[in-house]
């Protein structure tokens, strides 16, 4: 794959049985055979919003069972050079949920994007 490379690949996320309403948020590396890592550019459904640190944040909540789209198209990073050519690369994703009430997102999340705070936060809420 040559660096700046976009590949469409559907990527979805389902939620445990176990699990109560969550905020959720995501992000999508790759890492070569040598433990090397960049973060890989994705296209997202309408339902995220890209945050400065490199996760994407869903405009949602997610309970037991439930699915959610994710990703669409996959860029490979520019980051890679023709020392990259001959490697073997694994695209990692990375899902973490956490629970809606109490405030958590706020009291976690700080390097979160203040507006999708602002929205799913419960202090907002209510």
């Amino acid at each position: 794959a040559l660096p700046g490379s976009v590949y469409d690949q559907a990527i979805g996320i389902s939620a445990p049985a176990d699990i109560t309403t969550a905020l959720m948020r995501a992000k999508l590396t790759i890492t070569n055979t040598e433990g090397a890592t960049a973060n890989v550019e994705a296209t997202t459904t309408d339902s995220w919003i890209e945050g400065d640190d490199d996760y994407y944040y869903y405009e949602g909540t997610i309970s037991s069972n439930a699915t959610a789209d994710f990703v669409t198209a996959i860029t490979i990073p520019t980051s890679l050079t023709n020392e990259d050519a001959n490697k073997t690369f694994t695209i990692n994703v990375v899902v973490e949920t956490i629970q809606q009430a109490n405030n958590a997102a706020n009291a976690v999340w700080t390097t979160a994007p203040a507006e999708w705070l602002d929205t799913y936060s419960p202090a907002a809420q209510g």
